[in-house]
């Protein structure tokens, strides 16, 4: 195989655009540290790339976006949950613009602070107050590892509410003078 190609499925090509463009969006409209996380790995996938997005706000969801050779995008929302674009395993070819779609909604809601996570007992849930409805999932906490699970009730504990929304970028910032 020539050295600067790499193997795709173009029809998902359009996903990773897109969450550059969510990235760029984040970084220069709201108040956040991105930071690029070499070596990051996820079962069941390749990841070419992963970045970390992190409010100032310690009480609203960071975002993890890791860009698979597939290429697809995961994010890992707040503590526990990840949502995979295409889902992982998944065999349909779906809609790339659907895809697409589908990926701006779940960051905008996270960051508007449309998501909420729990752990209740056994039992691991979120749910997303999305612009046109909800969306709820839930599964056994033992699908998680106990330290992880046990970090999330700690994290969860300081926003009984759900997590809060990102703060904007203060406007001023850059300017001299201001502050």
């Amino acid at each position: 195989m020539p050295e600067n190609t790499r193997p795709t499925i173009d029809w998902l090509e359009p996903l990773h655009v897109a969450a550059r463009r969510l990235l760029d969006r984040l970084a220069s409209e709201y108040d956040v540290t991105v930071f690029p996380l070499p070596g990051y790995r996820h079962e069941g996938a390749t990841v070419s790339e992963a970045v970390q997005v992190v409010p100032a706000e310690p009480r609203a969801a960071s975002v993890l976006l890791a860009f698979t050779n597939a290429p697809g995008v995961i994010v890992r929302a707040g503590v526990l949950h990840e949502f995979c674009f295409p889902p992982l395993g998944g065999h349909a070819q779906a809609d790339a613009a659907s895809l697409v779609g589908q990926l701006e909604d779940l960051i905008l809601t996270i960051v508007n602070g449309g998501y909420t996570e729990t752990v209740d007992g056994s039992m691991v849930s979120f749910s997303l107050r999305h612009a046109n409805g909800w969306q709820f999932g839930e599964c056994h906490s033992g699908q998680f590892p106990l330290e992880l699970v046990a970090e999330a009730c700690t994290v969860l504990a300081a926003s009984p509410g759900g997590w809060a929304p990102w703060p904007p970028r203060d406007s001023r910032r850059g300017i001299a003078g201001a502050g």
